[in-house]
């Protein structure tokens, strides 16, 4: 089944790491920044990894669905629990806006043959002891737009903006 308006977003080191010790590894205030303006008003789903490492806590303004088979978690904090993507998906399906996928790496495996679009941030750098990894993806997705920067005194390392669709998404 095809979910209109599955996004993925997701910040990855040279080599695919997107975390260690369930915490993202680096600090960039732009990514930052591009995640809160990218997902603004949105829905939200990750996994119960991902929401631990939140605090537990909604973002503002954006709805929050987590996957897991721990129901209680809706009970004690607020939000909308699935126990598997595509029940998160169907129930949120009639909503008419983008979703977006933030984590953690099974859900991200699970979401990429749903996703229309994928908002990457490319981080200059190596996590030498990373242990959660962005899923691969094959050219059924193509670059659409890029923004380069460089390192600051708010964002360590040189990063870029890249904005992948789904080939069969793209204008004729």
């Amino acid at each position: 089944m095809r979910y209109p308006g599955i996004s993925v977003i997701a910040a990855i080191d040279r080599h695919s790491a997107i975390g260690r010790n369930n915490q993202i590894p680096w600090r960039l205030s732009a990514d930052m920044k591009y995640f809160k303006n990218a997902t603004m008003g949105k829905t939200i789903v990750m996994g119960r990894n991902t929401f631990a490492s939140l605090g537990y806590r909604q973002l503002p303004g954006r709805h929050t669905v987590v996957v897991s088979s721990d129901v209680k978690l809706g009970e004690m904090y607020g939000v909308d629990v699935y126990e598997s993507l595509e029940n998160a998906l169907d129930a949120n399906a009639s909503k008419n806006c983008e979703t977006m996928i933030i984590g953690g790496g099974m859900l991200y495996r699970a979401a990429l043959e749903y996703a229309e679009k994928l908002y990457i941030t490319y981080v200059d750098t190596v996590v030498a002891d990373a242990d959660c990894f962005f899923p691969s993806f094959d050219e059924s997705f193509v670059l659409v737009s890029e923004e380069k920067h460089h390192s600051d005194e708010k964002n360590e390392f040189d990063y870029s903006f890249r904005i992948y669709e789904r080939k069969s998404n793209q204008m004729q």
